[in-house]
């Protein structure tokens, strides 16, 4: 009678696949925005704010750029691509800001689960802040 080695190779890549998998479901909570990504029109309002900002950054570093001079859109116009500012996404409007203060998106409809109003910009430590209107604003 033959007994089996538990070191066939199909035993072998089992207990390692096993390990893997136990390895990764010990990693997986903590990665830092699992489960965090924003999907659909307020990513899309997002990637725009990151737009904005890099322009701002490259209208500053032009020669005769400043930091200290509130921005417009036709400022920012020749480092954005054509018709940036005719296309919205959801009727987002855009405050641009000085170029060292973050440019804003204000919903001025329901988006997603955000109300009217909301404010969407990215923090100094580079995360979304949704200021959210007050209940007291009409």
């Amino acid at each position: 009678m033959q007994t089996r080695s538990w070191k066939s190779p199909l035993t072998v890549l089992v207990v390692v696949g096993a390990i893997l998998c136990g390895a990764a479901l010990l990693y997986f909570p903590y990665f830092p925005h699992a489960g965090r990504h924003r999907k659909g029109p307020v990513n899309a309002i997002l990637n725009n704010l990151r737009k904005i900002e890099g322009a701002k950054e490259l209208w500053a570093d032009k020669p005769g750029g400043s930091r200290d001079v509130d921005l417009t859109a036709q400022d920012l116009t020749p480092f954005l691509p054509q018709d940036f500012w005719k296309r919205t996404v959801a009727g987002e409007r855009y405050i641009i800001n000085r170029p060292n203060v973050p440019p804003e998106a204000v919903l001025t409809k329901g988006v997603q689960n955000l109300p009217t109003g909301t404010r969407l910009r990215f923090g100094n430590d580079g995360k979304v802040e949704e200021i959210r209107p007050s209940k007291d604003a009409k």
